[in-house]
């Protein structure tokens, strides 16, 4: 099935957190975590890994703005989304200046934030910076760095990690040759199949658990398909 994205809501108002995460989770594509305090927000975005964050400014155990300030520290790229009932520009500047790639003012309408969470998670993705997951494996594509579950570490070339982050922006479809050798390799002539083919050999042997068993980068009639 396709990927979800994971959306991390730090707020300690009860209800305003559970609408948010019950209306994402209404959408397919959404599984949203829930964190009150500041503590679980920062134990949350190592442990889930979300591809973006929901942050009030004003938490119970310590401000939104440090926490923004720890992660950009802690060199987390995911988009940080402020949530706050502050009109103040100087500090809605603040947050921007500080690495917030938006904030939405409480009041709001869910449609908003919902227009906002989808432009933000798809741009971040097309950025590179967006780490992801396939089985037990992290990626880091800006890096060229697949971390497995056991904490071993292989790099990418440079083709590899294009041909990977295509293959994962088609969400689970089915990409045919030419589109590949077209978008990665910025040819409309198909090249020699044994260069495609090494690659995807290459690519299996990093992120497959078992070298027999293809379950992540699977052949399809006419191209190939990343299962997550």
């Amino acid at each position: 099935m396709p990927r979800k994205y994971k959306i991390l809501i730090i707020e300690d108002d009860p209800d305003l957190r559970e609408i948010v995460a019950e209306e994402l989770m209404l959408r397919e594509e959404f599984i949203a975590i829930e964190a009150a305090t500041a503590k679980r927000g920062l134990e949350s975005i190592k442990l889930d890994l979300p591809d973006l964050v929901i942050l009030d400014l004003s938490l119970p155990d310590e401000p939104g703005l440090d926490v923004l300030n720890t992660l950009r520290e802690q060199g987390v790229k995911c988009p940080v989304l402020i949530l706050t009932a502050e009109t103040d520009e100087d500090i809605l500047v603040k947050c921007l200046e500080m690495g917030a790639i938006d904030f939405i003012i409480k009041p709001f309408s869910f449609s908003v934030l919902l227009a906002r969470i989808r432009t933000h998670i798809g741009q971040y993705e097309m950025s590179g910076e967006a780490v992801f997951v396939i089985g037990s494996n992290t990626i880091h594509p800006r890096k060229k760095l697949v971390v497995d579950v056991n904490g071993r570490k292989y790099l990418f070339t440079e083709k590899e990690i294009e041909l990977l982050k295509y293959l994962h922006r088609a969400n689970e479809k089915v990409v045919n040759a030419n589109e590949l050798y077209r978008e990665v390799w910025g040819t409309s002539i198909t090249l020699n199949t044994h260069t495609l083919e090494s690659h995807i050999y290459r690519l299996r042997r990093k992120i497959e658990p078992n070298s027999k068993i293809f379950i992540h980068l699977i052949t399809c009639d006419g191209g190939y398909k990343l299962i997550h």
